[in-house]
């Protein structure tokens, strides 16, 4: 504000400046002339400083304890959020380690199956055919059909034997009917055989069977063991 604006409110009066005395320094010999007092308006000052009453202290104190229990409550909030993000993203972090784990499953089976697949495909072009045909639509009994031939003491897994064995063409022009049938004949064959034995170490009283007695089992089966004559 200027100086002219305050003296026009009034804050502010300016001091009174007598006229100085003329040469000489003579004073005048006029009498003054008493001048009337104006009435001026009082000028407008601030508010006159007071000490802190103490209801004004209480409610600075209220104040505070407002504004610090506002600052509690943003802070609650604000922890909360966070709380419920960090639980939603582990939540989030949780469930695609399942679906993760879920899928690797499925791709292991998927390729276990696969593999398993060509292992089948791979079998069934290596199988021989003879192997692979249809079954007879009788029942084929071998043993009903096949006459074991006598017993020789001079039979036995020889070398003319495997020969002859060999010129026959082995096990492998065998079909999968009558190998199975052959080896249920030998099954019950060597199963009599071992039962004559035992019984008769039982009746000799002996511990342990000896080849000597397989030797005297089969000569009373009448049989050979592999049933290759001559």
């Amino acid at each position: 504000m200027s100086a002219a604006l305050l003296v026009e409110l009034g804050i502010f009066v300016l001091p009174d400046v007598q006229p100085e005395l003329e040469q000489g320094g003579a004073a005048s010999s006029e009498t003054p002339l008493i001048e009337e007092k104006e009435e001026r308006p009082q000028p407008v000052t601030l508010p006159r400083f007071e000490s802190l009453s103490p209801t004004s202290s209480e409610s600075v104190v209220g104040a505070r304890l407002k504004i610090r229990l506002a600052r509690l409550h943003l802070e609650q909030e604000a922890n909360d959020k966070q709380e419920a993000r960090e639980a939603k993203e582990r939540a989030q972090k949780r469930e695609l380690e399942h679906k993760l784990a879920i899928r690797t499953l499925e791709i292991e089976a998927e390729t276990k199956l696969k593999l398993r697949k060509l292992e089948l495909e791979n079998a069934a072009m290596q199988t021989p055919t003879s192997i692979r045909h249809a079954p007879l639509s009788e029942h084929y009994d071998v043993r009903r059909r096949v006459a074991l031939p006598q017993f020789r003491e001079t039979e036995g897994i020889t070398k003319p034997a495997i020969r002859r064995l060999a010129r026959r063409g082995g096990v492998k022009h065998i079909s999968g009917l009558i190998y199975e049938e052959t080896r249920g004949v030998l099954k019950v064959f060597l199963e009599n055989v071992i039962r004559d034995a035992v019984t008769y170490i039982e009746h000799a009283k002996k511990k342990t069977v000896t080849a000597l007695d397989v030797v005297y089992a089969l000569k009373r089966q009448c049989r050979t063991l592999y049933g290759f004559g001559g």
